[in-house]
Order: structure tokens, then C-alpha cells, then sequence
């Protein structure tokens, strides 16, 4: 089973996954998934784990499930890309813990059978608001013609992807306003990519 959510803005809002909110029932590391879908949050720290960070994060590796996260622009960027890359289900990942995982952008997971495509980041609302590397990261802004075509690029390397259904995830974002002017380009690829 795969289950959505997103914005847990660890420990704000993480909360909402205690077992009274959420307990899929018969969930097992191997079949039961949790997405979310930006702003996780427990990677924040620019100085690296803390002890809040690290109570999370192994509170999260204990539950009966896998916790799969798309960055979204409340994560410390350079702390994610300092993970080791790995590939997993057809994409490449860093994995936080053994079942926290940070899906990494523009990457396509063969995930119970589903396509799942991966379009992480986010433009700030709150920049003005926060501290350059400390609090905010160049890296968090989204440039959607370069992860669409590194989505082509891993999927013209994948077999049988017609047959397969997939789903699209990403977080809304004003990014897209900006890059608008390359809409066509745009729609060729999210055509190609949902054939």
C-alpha cells in the first residue's frame, strides 16, 4: 500500500503520523510506503543531527512502515546531498535511515507495482524571513525543464513503462509561474513521460 501526505515540517507537524492519526493497518517495511510530498523537515539542522533530529527520525525508522520524502524547500540541503547516493527501485535515493529515505529529484520508483516520478523543491515564501545557509538554500528552488529532462533520461532506460501506471508528485510551486515561458517544452515532456 502507498500512502500521501506531505508538509510534516518535523517536529511541527510530524504529530499527525502517531499511531492515534495514522496506523495502516498490516503495514510491513516491505509493503507499506509513506510518501511526503515536501517539507519533511527532519533533515534541517545546518550544523548536522541534533538530538531532536535524531529523536524523529528514529521514531519514524520504528514504525511499521518505510518513510519515503521528496524535498520540498524546508530541508537543509547540503546535509541531504551529503547522504551517499544509492539506487533503489529503479531511482536514486540517500537513505537517511535504513526505512527514511529521501527520493532525490527527477528520479521515476517502481514502487508496489506504481510509476512514481519525483519533482522535489520549492520556492520560498518566507525567504526575506530566513538566514542564508542557515535557514534557507539556493538548492530548495525547483528548475522544472531540468528535472523533466533528467525524468526522460532515466526513463528511456526503463523497459515496459507503457504498460505501467504511474503517478506524478511534486509540491505546488510558484517556480512554475517563472518558467512558464517554456511551457511548451514542458508539455512535450509531461506527454512523453505519461505515455
Amino acid at each position: 500500500m502507498i500512502y500521501i501526505t506531505g508538509d510534516t515540517h518535523t517536529p511541527i507537524d510530524i504529530h499527525k503520523l502517531k499511531n492515534q492519526f495514522f496506523n495502516p493497518p498490516g503495514a510491513t517495511k516491505n509493503n507499506t510506503y509513506l510518501i511526503i510530498c515536501g517539507d519533511f523537515g527532519a533533515v534541517w539542522n545546518y550544523k548536522g543531527e541534533d538530538k531532536e533530529e535524531k529523536y524523529w527520525l528514529d521514531w519514524l525508522e520504528n514504525k511499521p512502515y518505510t518513510v519515503l520524502f521528496v524535498d520540498g524547500n524546508h530541508e537543509c540541503h547540503p546535509r541531504l546531498n551529503a547522504f551517499p547516493v544509492e539506487e533503489w527501485n529503479g531511482g536514486k535515493i540517500h537513505r537517511i535511515r535504513p526505512s527514511v529515505i529521501h527520493l532525490m529529484r527527477g528520479q521515476i520508483y517502481t514502487i508496489n507495482g506504481k510509476k512514481i516520478f519525483t519533482m522535489g523543491g520549492a520556492s520560498s515564501h518566507d525567504k526575506e524571513a530566513r538566514t542564508d545557509r542557515k535557514t534557507w538554500w539556493e538548492e530548495a528552488q525547483t528548475k522544472v525543464i531540468v528535472c523533466l529532462k533528467e525524468c526522460v533520461r532515466v526513463r528511456r532506460k526503463q523497459e515496459n513503462v507503457r504498460q505501467e501506471r504511474r503517478l506524478l508528485m511534486t509540491q505546488v510551486q510558484r517556480q512554475w509561474i517563472a518558467e512558464w515561458r517554456h511551457k511548451k517544452e514542458i508539455v512535450r515532456l509531461m506527454t512523453y513521460l505519461l505515455k
